[in-house]
């Protein structure tokens, strides 16, 4: 058969076009999902500034004065605080404790939002910088392992927080010259003008609320080793199990302060990201149910074809047409479909990206990583184009072993 590969297509158009419909339809969902998981894998994988491991979280309580458990204080120099401060120290003087700290918002994959501003004025423009207000101990600055943005120690960020100096992080969803003018400086609050505070010269790549979601920004003032809140312990590498072993109920409790438990920061992650792990695996199986639904469409679709073509096989077989030519003829078939698909629903995929709803959305998931719709795109090319194949392979291979005598000896 003479008929060139593009001809024979058009001629077959009725049984092509469903194809064609198919594979944009699955392309362009696959895409949103690809982009989507793209996104959430290059947040949670990129470097954050800080380090969650090894730490104990002990979420503090205070006994009411109307239980019968309270321990009356003995004057105005006690109170919770000085409870706190005490079981504190105690577990500072624990060999398995690296650094502990305490404050209002501090625990890791905490999902609560204490939104907070201030604003900066100069001659010309008022600046307002939005975060995530946490309230701590200069010592978090060791509990976490804060870095600045030039490689700052944390020892230096704590020596800020311990002169009364609060810090800005500098958004993931930003650059570090979107804060530049609020660094050094006097500034005052957005909720009450009486309020000022001094901007560090020192900035940090901020505290995410959980590993998929990329920081927004984040305001740390310090506050007194007195100001009642939670208490977050490093312990030493490795120890953490070895720790909790050791805790007794009289190391959760002191005077009328105590704790309903000790957690990691590991079982901290899996309850934060409990919900969107779940919401990955079921578009992860949605995706591969849709390759499935492509796979079994090429590989009915060309097995019959295959059937259909017999003798115009053979009859190219015996006109010297090699098995090498039939293999390459279909696999070409099934990858020109996909090239023509492919061309209609990136071209809506691109038109998609100019609007601005779909940009607002995809700055929320990670604005520094702008090309991940393009490496997205690649992606779903790829996974199509293997699916194709893997879907025409098993027709071509019959195909290219046709018997021309056993299929022609009739006609």
């Amino acid at each position: 058969m003479k008929r060139k590969l593009i001809s024979e297509m058009c001629n077959e158009w009725r049984s092509n076009i469903w194809m064609v419909i198919e594979l944009i339809l699955v392309g362009f969902v696959l895409w949103v999902i690809m982009s989507l998981l793209s996104s959430l894998i290059m947040v949670r994988t990129s470097s954050k500034g800080y380090d969650v491991n090894d730490l104990v979280i002990l979420p503090l309580e205070v006994v009411p004065d109307s239980a019968s458990q309270f321990v009356p204080y003995a004057d105005e120099n006690h109170y919770p605080g000085t409870d706190m401060l005490m079981m504190r120290r105690r577990f500072e003087a624990n060999p398995l404790v690296e650094a502990v700290g305490t404050g209002i918002n501090i625990m890791p994959y905490l999902l609560n939002y204490s939104g907070y501003a201030y604003r900066f004025n100069d001659v010309d423009s008022t600046y307002v910088y939005f975060g995530n207000f946490r309230l701590m101990t200069p010592s978090m600055a060791r509990v976490y392992r804060l870095e600045g943005v030039n490689g700052e120690s944390p020892d230096e960020i704590a020596n800020e927080l311990e002169k009364g100096n609060i810090l800005f992080s500098v958004p993931e969803t930003s650059d570090v010259h979107s804060i530049e003018q609020f660094l050094n400086q006097n500034v005052t609050s957005s909720f009450d003008s009486t309020v000022v505070r001094h901007v560090s010269h020192i900035s940090f790549n901020g505290l995410r609320r959980m590993d998929y979601e990329p920081d927004g920004g984040t305001i740390i003032e310090p506050c007194n080793d007195d100001k009642f809140g939670d208490m977050v312990i490093r312990v030493r590498p490795g120890k953490t199990d070895e720790f909790l072993a050791s805790l007794s109920p009289d190391d959760l409790r002191q005077g009328n302060v105590f704790s309903t438990g000790a957690k990691t920061s590991s079982q901290m992650a899996d309850s934060a990201h409990s919900t969107i792990n779940t919401m990955i695996l079921r578009i992860s199986v949605c995706a591969g149910f849709m390759l499935l639904v492509i796979f079994l469409g090429f590989l009915g679709t060309f097995w019959f074809r295959t059937g259909q073509r017999a003798s115009e096989i053979a009859l190219r077989r015996v006109n010297g047409a090699s098995k090498y030519s039939i293999f390459s003829r279909l696999i070409s078939e099934g990858l020109i479909l996909l090239a023509v698909a492919s061309v209609v629903w990136i071209a809506v995929a691109i038109l998609l990206m100019s609007n601005e709803s779909v940009l607002s959305l995809l700055d929320a998931l990670n604005s520094a990583n702008k090309l991940v719709p393009y490496v997205a795109m690649a992606l779903t090319l790829m996974l199509m184009a293997v699916i194709v194949v893997a879907g025409v392979i098993a027709p071509a291979i019959r195909a290219m072993n046709t018997d021309p005598a056993l299929t022609l000896k009739d006609q």
